[in-house]
């Protein structure tokens, strides 16, 4: 990363890096440039482009001296691409990046549509048993930095927030108790399940739920793999970003204010934090009502088989 920098000079004449380029600004540039180095060393140290010693040199030593060539041919690789960049237009390999990658999601992620599409996927992919979150967040995650660090630094400056998608959009907002906004159905299994198999499940998903970590449901209930819990669990959190959305695009919910807040901390007390205001706490408090209904129909199906299984061990066979 610090090799694609080109490097600025002061008033003195010294020589320095931009630091903006390690902070979320840089790491669509850290994570590509990281993809392809990565490949490419392996590649040469599997065609032998390294230096060997003899077998009476202890391992450690051994390896060390064979990183040396592929180390050298990535640093030198790198350093020349960026010296030929710079004599084009785009004058940095992050601008590059920036221009064919980040810019163009950036504009699809800050719209209402971009926010569907990344939570639908996120939600079809744990249906499967696939953490969605991770695979979605691998992707997007930098440009939701971005869009937070924007936030922060306009919220410093006493400007109008840019940017309503942002990480503590979806941590706190759409996931109010895991992927899938299962805080709702948490308590429902807990508070209002008749059967003895989802009362024993409710003790135990409730507490995790708080903290938006929701394993125990998605294995347990289960969620995953589970056709009849599959429109709750897409639908719940689309309504999420739905009514987040407008509630911050329209002005009657305060912005994410540009502070990173760790993805376990509990719904009503994440919205204050996250946007510095009481907005925030109401608009999570109308979204878990609309997550318990939504997901109260279902609920009470499954709930409904069960006990039905256990009256009648038949059913259960049948």
């Amino acid at each position: 990363l610090v090799l694609t920098i080109p490097l600025k000079t002061d008033k003195a004449g010294a020589l320095w890096i931009p630091l903006t380029q390690f902070d979320s600004a840089g790491l669509f540039t850290a994570i590509i440039v990281g993809l392809f180095i990565t490949d490419f060393y392996v590649w040469m140290v599997h065609k032998n482009w390294t230096i060997k010693m003899p077998d009476t040199v202890p391992p450690a030593v051994s390896n060390s001296f064979a990183a040396l060539f592929p180390g050298f041919i990535v640093l030198a690789l790198v350093w020349v691409i960026r010296l030929g960049v710079e004599a084009t237009p785009m004058q940095s390999i992050p601008n590059i990046i920036s221009f064919f990658l980040a810019t163009p999601l950036s504009h699809l992620n800050n719209t209402l549509p971009g926010a569907l599409v990344a939570e639908l996927l996120i939600s079809f992919l744990w249906i499967f048993g696939i953490h969605g979150a991770n695979v979605v967040s691998g992707v997007m995650m930098p440009i939701w930095l971005t869009a937070l660090n924007q936030n922060h630094a306009a919220f410093t400056a006493g400007k109008a927030l840019p940017n309503i998608v942002t990480t503590s959009f979806f941590d706190n907002f759409v996931h109010m108790g895991g992927s899938g906004a299962t805080i709702g159905l948490a308590m429902l299994l807990a508070f209002a399940a008749k059967s003895k198999e989802l009362k024993t499940l409710g003790k135990l998903v409730a507490g995790p739920a708080l903290f938006n970590i929701n394993e125990p449901i998605l294995f347990g209930l289960p969620i995953v793999m589970n056709y009849k819990m599959l429109v709750p669990f897409i639908v719940t959190p689309l309504i999420n970003v739905t009514t987040t959305y407008i509630g911050m695009a329209t002005n009657l919910v305060a912005r994410p204010m540009g502070v990173y807040i760790p993805w376990t901390t509990p719904p009503i007390l994440s919205g204050f934090i996250a946007t510095g205001h009481i907005s925030g706490s109401v608009m999570q408090i109308i979204n878990i009502v609309l997550d318990t209904l939504m997901y109260f129909y279902f609920f009470k199906s499954m709930d409904k088989e069960k006990l039905a299984e256990e009256l009648d061990p038949k059913n259960a066979e049948a």
